[in-house]
């Protein structure tokens, strides 16, 4: 099941209202986004940065700003505000979006690149990685991609990891809901191994 457009849009925006310093779009929309969530105070980032499970992002009013907007979105059948939480309390971590070349790359091939200007390695190591896999429950999975999201330079697409988590807590309760060939997991791996093969590649062609 995939997000509605119109809860990407306001998952956006709620994150570019969460990170004002970094906005250089127009002013009409920075006065719609004061109109959705009210006046931003850093506090509000900060609140929901200490936040250590979803549990506590329930009680963040910063969050509640966004709920409030979600709801006329969701179906009477939708999950529950837990799956919300736990979007916002890992989109919070983000702190800009790729631009430039491989801008469009998955979160699954970001963690296999470089973490910066000449490093060696992945962002995330294959350990790392594979830990991420094979999240026990939504707490570890919550827990573990908050880091995987720092080691990448706080960067990444938000609507993008906003479906990737939604996806990835679906198929966690409902493991039947797609084929395995389909899933988050089998995604991610794909395009980390592949981006990593190709960082290996470049590499060795630069030896040669």
């Amino acid at each position: 099941m995939k997000l509605r457009d119109e809860q990407q849009r306001l998952i956006q925006d709620w994150w570019r209202w969460l990170q004002p310093e970094g906005q250089t779009d127009r002013e009409e929309d920075r006065l719609r986004r004061l109109g959705r969530f009210g006046v931003f105070s850093r506090a509000h980032r900060a609140q929901l940065k200490r936040c250590a499970d979803p549990g506590q992002v329930l009680l963040v009013p910063a969050f509640h700003r966004l709920l409030a907007q979600l709801a006329p979105s969701m179906a009477p059948q939708e999950p529950d505000a837990w799956r919300w939480a736990l979007i916002a309390g890992v989109l919070v971590w983000v702190d800009k979006e790729p631009e430039g070349k491989g801008s469009s790359a998955s979160f699954g091939a970001r963690m296999a690149a470089p973490a910066g200007e000449g490093a060696g390695r992945p962002a995330l190591s294959e350990l790392r990685f594979a830990r991420l896999l094979r999240a026990t429950d939504e707490q570890d999975f919550y827990t573990q991609l908050r880091r995987a999201v720092q080691l990448v330079n706080n960067t990444a697409q938000v609507p993008a990891l906003a479906q990737d988590i939604h996806d990835w807590l679906i198929e966690f309760r409902d493991p039947g809901v797609c084929h395995p060939s389909q899933r988050l997991q089998v995604r991610w791996a794909s395009d980390y191994y592949l981006q990593a093969a190709k960082h290996a590649a470049a590499q060795a062609a630069d030896k040669d």
